[in-house]
């Protein structure tokens, strides 16, 4: 099974091109506000999160409370924000404590791509250390 990817986006040329370039390696799990992500993401485990950063889907809530819901929804999947030209200044600055990093729009493929592959191997690693060592038997 793919592993899974939120998008968090209201812009459909956005989505449609995320959905071409990533649906193979991913199973993508897409809504355009966190309020219709709840149920989805309670059916797919995410790996990691990206998030176009914009007025529209902060959904009227605060920079920070949108940021907080968030980072609850996707428990601890690495968040990447993208970020357009008409992003708040609040909310960017909100970004650099809520996202491991931000891409600006038109995405660069490559880059989030290698961003991803990072993500994936960081928790290979983590689960390798924790199953492939040997562990000594307590007797208590």
């Amino acid at each position: 099974m793919a592993p899974g990817l939120f998008v968090l986006s209201q812009d459909t040329r956005l989505l449609e091109e995320v959905q071409s370039r990533l649906s193979g390696r991913f199973e993508l799990v897409v809504a355009d506000s966190l309020k219709a992500a709840r149920s989805r993401l309670e059916a797919v485990p995410v790996r990691a999160a990206l998030a176009q950063l914009c007025p529209e889907t902060l959904n009227g809530f605060s920079a920070q409370t949108f940021f907080t819901q968030l980072q609850q929804a996707v428990s601890a999947a690495p968040i990447f924000g993208l970020v357009g030209p008409d992003c708040p200044s609040e909310l960017r600055e909100s970004a650099a404590e809520g996202v491991q990093k931000c891409l600006p729009l038109p995405v660069d493929f490559e880059c989030l791509q290698e961003m991803l592959n990072d993500c994936q191997s960081s928790e290979t690693v983590a689960i390798g250390s924790c199953t492939g060592l040997p562990h000594r038997l307590l007797e208590g």
